[in-house]
């Protein structure tokens, strides 16, 4: 099972939708299908997403 990545995906009509992909080239493919498929136009860019994960103190409402 391989890792995947969540990728932000911008459209030529200014929304933006969010993939969880393999790496650049398949959430780019997937975006490209969704577009043909639900007529949401051309893809403008992609983008993998950085995930900041919260301390256990921040996670905890700072209580430990």
């Amino acid at each position: 099972m391989m890792n995947e990545t969540t990728f932000e995906v911008s459209w030529a009509y200014g929304e933006t939708t969010f993939i969880n992909a393999r790496d650049e080239a398949h959430a780019r493919r997937i975006a490209v299908g969704m577009g043909r498929a639900m007529g949401l136009g051309k893809v403008t860019w992609v983008q993998a997403l950085t995930v900041v994960r919260p301390s256990s103190e921040v996670a905890n409402h700072g209580w430990c």
